[in-house]
């Protein structure tokens, strides 16, 4: 279940944060995750196993053409920890793992990591197929948030 936590006007966008947890301080509550795209990209909501297979580099090249380019905060964020694991369904390690396998057989290039939300959304504002993970609203309006369908 999921409340609307912020709206942006200007691109009629939605934020969500899972429901409940009222008493909780902000460490006690579970990340919530937000997927931004390039603000350019007609993309306005993705399945959760779509987002999946882009994180996993399954699915590369959006339906209107660009390639896909993944960016992340690093996977020692809670929300990023929390999406391998949950939506992925790796654990950090053997998704590490995964992508060393893949990049040291030719088998494609892993999601770029960061350090800054800031980080994640230039590379998503200056790349047409970008996508981005962040635990929060984005705040540029370089860049848009596209709801997950089928997340709990």
């Amino acid at each position: 279940m999921f409340r609307v936590l912020a709206s942006g006007a200007a691109l009629g966008l939605a934020v969500l944060a899972p429901a409940g947890g009222s008493g909780q301080t902000p460490a006690e509550r579970a990340p919530f995750l937000t997927i931004i795209v390039n603000a350019e990209n007609p993309v306005t909501e993705l399945s959760v196993t779509d987002l999946s297979r882009i994180y996993l580099g399954k699915k590369t090249l959006w339906d209107s053409g660009p390639r896909i380019s993944p960016a992340m905060l690093g996977e020692d964020r809670p929300v990023v920890k929390e999406f391998i694991e949950k939506d992925v369904r790796r654990t950090v390690d053997q998704y590490r793992a995964y992508w060393k396998h893949m990049v040291f057989s030719g088998g494609g290039t892993a999601p770029r990591s960061f350090r800054t939300p800031a980080q994640v959304i230039d590379l998503v504002a200056r790349e047409p197929g970008g996508i981005g993970i962040l635990a929060g609203p984005p705040g540029d309006e370089r860049v848009k948030v596209v709801e997950v369908k089928g997340r709990s």
